[in-house]
This record gives C-alpha cells, structure tokens and sequence, in this order.
C-alpha cells in the first residue's frame, strides 16, 4: 500500500464556530494526508488568536521523540494552572545535564480550540 494519492485531498476541518472559513490550500508538495493535515494545522494556527503561551523544561520523557513542533500535547501542570490543556508545540529544544537530558517546549493556545 502507498501512502501517495493521485488525486487532490479534500480534507474537512471544524475547528472553532466556523465563522472564519479559510480559501483551499493548493501545493504540489502535498502529496499524502498526512502533509494535508499538517499544512491545514499551519494554515489554521496562522489566523487564529493566540490565548497563552507557556515554556516548559523537563527531563527528556520516553517517547520524547514524537513531541516535535507542529504537533499538539495535552499536558497537566498544577505548578503553572494546567491541568488537561491541550497545547500546540511552537518549538521544542533539547539539552544535556550531568543528570541527563532536558526537553524544552514552547507551547501555545489558541481562542475556541475543540
């Protein structure tokens, strides 16, 4: 099975009220559903308002590997008022310690996000 479509992808998203529709997206380096989803994730957080926006420094968690920029994370945080926010990660940097490694993110929410 390949993950190249031949045809254009049509990808629904309701996102908010729906009140703000966006124009298609048209880009030949598009070439899977996967790159569709990610572009629309871009095109979306392009024009909606950013609510807060957060750094967190951890220890590297297992699985560190799939916290990458463009992806979302629902985090809970007492220390900092979290608790079961759902995030966007903006940027992600890593570093080492005598006592290991330590992930960095910047982390941002959006008004209305479902």
């Amino acid at each position: 099975m390949t993950d190249h479509v031949t045809g254009p992808i049509s990808i629904e998203c309701h996102y908010g009220s729906g009140d703000r529709p966006l124009d298609a997206v048209v880009d030949s380096l598009i070439i899977t559903e996967a790159d569709a989803v990610n572009r629309g994730y871009a095109e979306l957080n392009r024009v909606w308002k950013i609510v807060d926006t957060y750094t967190v420094t951890m220890p590297y968690p297992d699985g560190g590997h799939v916290l990458e920029v463009g992806k979302y994370v629902k985090l809970t945080i007492p220390e900092m008022g979290l608790i079961n926010r759902i995030m966007y990660i903006q940027g992600v940097s890593q570093r080492g310690t005598n006592t290991g490694t330590m992930l960095t993110m910047k982390l941002e929410t959006y008004e209305d996000f479902e």
